[in-house]
């Protein structure tokens, strides 16, 4: 359950960060950074507010392993993203250079 939810609120800062950078004259490849890395949560990040909580909360060490799940849940979905726009760019590239004559 817990990768699933994080795989969800995943998919969705991928599709805002998509949204939000399409108002941007920003070219493909800086499109594509922007977008996987805006989405991810930082592991760092975690760890930090973790060690702030009380220790009343639980204990810092189990409270960071839903969090290490997660980014290995996003670095794995990041992983199968960035393949396949790259190769849906590279398809849609080729498909730009045919300009349907006999190659003269």
């Amino acid at each position: 359950l817990l990768v699933v939810v994080g795989a969800a609120m995943h998919v969705v800062f991928l599709v805002f960060s998509y949204g939000a950078t399409s108002v941007f004259p920003i070219d493909l490849a800086a499109r594509k950074s922007t977008v996987i890395l805006a989405s991810q949560k930082t592991l760092g990040i975690a760890v930090v507010v973790i060690e702030f909580l009380p220790r009343e909360v639980g204990d810092p060490g189990a409270l960071i392993i839903p969090c290490i799940i997660g980014h290995f849940a996003q670095i794995l979905m990041d992983s199968y993203v960035a393949v396949e726009w790259a190769r849906r760019t590279k398809s849609a590239d080729d498909g730009d250079d045919d300009d349907g004559g006999d190659g003269d």
